[in-house]
């Protein structure tokens, strides 16, 4: 489940604060599990702020046993911390190409404040 707070805060951030600009979604679960998370994220946590989920996601579980120390533990750890790197790396290049959409003025249109 996602925080509640979490939510609020993505209800009362308009597209002013986050709108265009390229989110990464990261869960996290002490077991196996998490991916709900991801998809409530995706299917009703941009509601009007028009906030970018990027494609990728990083699913952090038994979170217990990872990212715990400096060097990894594991090679589930090992791949993970990678997995990490790289959902970064997409995630900067995301923030650079909509950087001039963002500041080309298109997005600022007060005729559709909510889309369709």
């Amino acid at each position: 489940m996602v925080p509640p707070g979490l939510k609020n805060l993505l209800l009362f951030a308009g597209p002013k604060e986050v709108g265009h600009k390229p989110a990464l979604i990261v869960a996290i679960s002490a077991a196996r599990g998490g991916s709900y998370p991801v998809n409530e994220l995706r299917t009703s946590g941009y509601k009007n702020s028009r906030l970018v989920y990027i494609p990728e996601h990083v699913l952090v579980q038994d979170v217990a046993d990872v990212l715990v120390g400096e060097k990894p533990a594991s090679d589930r750890d090992a791949w993970l911390r990678r997995r990490i790197e790289f959902a970064d790396r997409i995630l900067l290049e995301y923030a650079k190409a909509l950087a001039p959409i963002r500041s080309s003025g298109l997005t600022e249109h007060a005729d559709f404040p909510y889309g369709m």
